[in-house]
């Protein structure tokens, strides 16, 4: 009688939502900057975990508005504007204001660093032995960036920029020597720039990993959507389609960038520890 009652309640509420309401529209967020195809591969794992999920919720449809600034992005999502959930690395900030689910949609991938440099940098790099000698180089980062937070407590000699594209130009002005990019974003930045500059290249020896974990973060008056992608990725995870969907995205740039032939080196990251996903596993890409 129970799982009747359930079951009548599940059809009226999606009759309801069909030809009272129409579908729910789920508005993303857009890429960190217009052209970052990465919003592209976690529209997919959404969209998946919403089909997942389509047998127990309401029908939806995906409105993808133009791209803008992560902080217009939460403004967004606070306000009950034009943004229902975005993508971000964590950052404890962020969950005192939204709703985090708290799964890695990305397995970490962004905490494997690989290094864009100049080519005559590359033969400091391959003497590079211990995490001290790579302290020893300049690193390059975003001024405002969490990650900045994890190399600068790390110990790192640091350099720091405003623009995310003036960092371009600073490498090759010999500003710094090396600038950690994440193995999914490395080969689309550097395929993007080697023509305009030809001295731009991509380090072969060293590999740099810290725990960044990117979590979808849901605006607060829809804790709807919040439990819907939770039960969508943790089903993704059960059948193996949450898998599927991370080697057809990431495999051809592991490979491409031959992780398992660097030098690894691990620097802790403050702010995620104590969080429970760290112990999962199954959510994590390991190089090992």
């Amino acid at each position: 009688m129970n799982a009747n009652n359930r079951y009548c309640r599940r059809i009226v509420s999606i009759i309801r939502c069909l030809f009272v309401f129409g579908p729910l529209v789920f508005a993303m967020q857009s890429g960190a900057v217009a052209q970052d195809r990465r919003a592209d591969y976690y529209f997919r794992v959404v969209e998946k975990a919403l089909e997942k999920t389509a047998a127990d919720y309401p029908a939806y449809e995906f409105k993808r508005p133009p791209h803008m600034s992560h902080s217009r992005v939460i403004a967004e999502m606070e306000e009950g504007g034009s943004r229902d959930w975005g993508v971000f690395p964590f950052n404890p900030e962020f969950s005192k204001k939204l709703i985090l689910i708290d799964i890695p949609i990305a397995k970490g991938i962004l905490g494997y660093r690989v290094f864009l440099i100049r080519k005559d940098a590359q033969e400091k790099l391959r003497a590079v032995n211990t995490l001290d000698d790579l302290k020893a180089l300049r690193l390059g980062s975003g001024q405002d960036w969490n990650i900045t937070r994890v190399f600068r407590t790390a110990g790192f000699n640091l350099v720091t920029g405003a623009s995310y594209d003036g960092l371009f130009e600073m490498l090759l002005n010999d500003r710094f020597d090396f600038f950690p990019r994440g193995v999914n974003e490395i080969i689309d930045e550097f395929d993007q720039r080697k023509d305009k500059f030809p001295d731009l290249a991509i380090d072969d020896a060293v590999l740099l990993y810290t725990p960044l974990p990117v979590f979808v973060y849901v605006a607060p008056g829809k804790p709807e959507l919040a439990k819907r992608l939770r039960d969508g990725l943790e089903r993704m995870r059960a059948d193996g389609s949450f898998d599927e969907l991370f080697i057809a995205e990431h495999g051809p740039l592991i490979e491409r960038l031959r992780l398992k032939e660097r030098k690894i080196f691990r620097i802790p990251n403050p702010a995620v520890a104590g969080l429970d996903v760290l112990d999962r596993k199954e959510f994590w890409f390991s190089v090992d």
